[in-house]
């Protein structure tokens, strides 16, 4: 019976540390890393960006949702090892809570006895309340811009998130500097971060590099078709004079 007892533990202990070294093949969704990288820009700094980038937001996500409670760092690094095995971007949130969720449903990360603590409000992310802020002075004028930016950023997030990962699928990866340049953009030229177009505007504008061949088509005829390229009124008055155009008809004889 013990005999069973140990097999069994053996063979379950094998399942969990499986999911640290092997790709899971029950794994579905998530964003993507291609396996092939060659020829990417990528340097070893852009990947910690893109790993620290990731790590801290499901950080701060987990404080929230977990009566200000912090993942162990144990706990993060098989998470980043879930990340690394199955190609998962840590770049992105979601991504983390895959990982979390599948290691606590299989027993990998333990899963902490909640405390009694009463919570007087819910915890996860929420919109800024712009009413509740005081705009009749500058800075209270400030305040309420970066909060409204701030409430439409996070409903944004998942158009943001489907375009950098469409990028990645493309074999396109913004570095992290690229991608704050690229918000920075959409922000100053009040442009909506909830439309796909204004981050494409953004990416065409700052790093048509990672156009393909027909976006940087595009980008050469719209520059070819510039003002100069356009023959203007004055220039066909010069060409004609100031005589009006007359229009002849051809009257059949009777």
């Amino acid at each position: 019976m013990n005999v069973k007892l140990d097999k069994a533990a053996v063979i379950i202990e094998s399942h969990k540390q499986a999911l640290l070294t092997q790709p899971d093949l029950t794994l579905k969704g998530g964003f993507r890393v291609p396996s092939d990288m060659s020829g990417s820009a990528y340097t070893a700094a852009d990947w910690q960006n893109c790993w620290a980038m990731g790590k801290f937001e499901f950080i701060d996500s987990y404080f929230l949702s977990h009566q200000r409670r912090t993942p162990s760092e144990d706990d993060l690094k098989k998470c980043a090892d879930y990340l690394y095995v199955n190609l998962l971007d840590p770049a992105f949130v979601d991504n983390w809570k895959i990982a979390w969720t599948r290691l606590m449903a299989a027993d990998v990360i333990k899963s902490e006895a909640p405390k009694t603590v009463p919570v007087k409000e819910s915890q996860e992310p929420k919109f800024i309340d712009i009413d509740k802020i005081d705009d009749r002075t500058p800075e209270g004028r400030r305040k309420l811009k970066a909060a409204m930016w701030s409430n439409l950023m996070l409903e944004s997030q998942p158009v943001i998130d489907q375009f950098f990962a469409d990028l990645n699928a493309a074999g396109h990866y913004p570095t992290y500097e690229e991608r704050r340049a690229m918000a920075e953009y959409v922000e100053n030229h009040n442009l909506f971060p909830h439309q796909v177009r204004s981050w494409d505007r953004a990416l065409r504008t700052l790093f048509p590099k990672y156009l393909d061949d027909e976006g940087r088509a595009v980008i050469a005829l719209d520059r070819d078709d510039g003002p100069g390229t356009y023959v203007t009124a004055a220039e066909i008055k010069k060409a004609v004079g100031t005589a009006s155009l007359r229009v002849g008809f051809a009257v059949p004889s009777r």
